[in-house]
């Protein structure tokens, strides 16, 4: 009986560790994609980061790869709808210094096309980018500037980004770049 009990929990233990890497292993390049809001972005890889539960760590050492220099997080994660019947997966991906200084983050796009999944976009930029949806299909990201003197708190300038979606491109276009003075609210 105790032989049963302990093969059982040995089978268990290799076919519920074996789901579960798989799962966090599939590149978000092979996805098989007929909805982007059905996509399990928080377990898989984007941009060469193996994302679990929407965290993933990553070395600046090739030398010591488990050791966590910047730690990753999903920080949003949301379906757009651009026009009616088209879905857009909007994902910021945050990543911090945790040996260091500094911060980024990444701004990314994504939708199906022909059974795959397909990137629209990428934008990185220092952290602290924001973005606003509007009517006819347009997102907004407005991103800080820095000078030589401005501390890393307080860019003195930001830069507000006016991407439209292009219906006969199928993408989303850079219509607009405008810089001002920084809004330090």
């Amino acid at each position: 009986m105790k032989r049963l009990l302990f093969l059982s929990v040995i089978v268990l233990t290799v076919l519920f560790g074996n789901v579960s890497k798989l799962k966090a292993e599939v590149p978000s390049e092979k996805f098989l994609c007929t909805s982007i809001a059905g996509l399990d972005l928080k377990n898989t890889t984007i941009n060469n980061i193996k994302f679990v539960d929407g965290e993933a760590c990553t070395s600046d050492s090739a030398e010591m790869p488990d050791h966590c220099d910047w730690k990753h997080t999903i920080s949003r994660d949301e379906i757009l709808k651009p026009i009616s019947g088209k879905e857009v997966r909007l994902v910021i991906l945050h990543s911090n210094h945790e040996t260091g200084s500094g911060a980024w983050d990444t701004v990314l796009a994504f939708d199906c096309v022909n059974g795959s999944m397909r990137k629209l976009f990428e934008k990185k930029d220092l952290a602290g980018v924001k973005i606003e949806k509007t009517t006819g299909g347009a997102v907004i990201l407005t991103s800080g500037i820095w000078q030589p003197k401005d501390p890393m708190c307080c860019p003195s300038k930001e830069k507000r980004e006016i991407y439209r979606w292009s219906s006969s491109k199928s993408t989303y276009i850079l219509e607009s770049t405008k810089t001002s003075k920084a809004n330090l609210k």
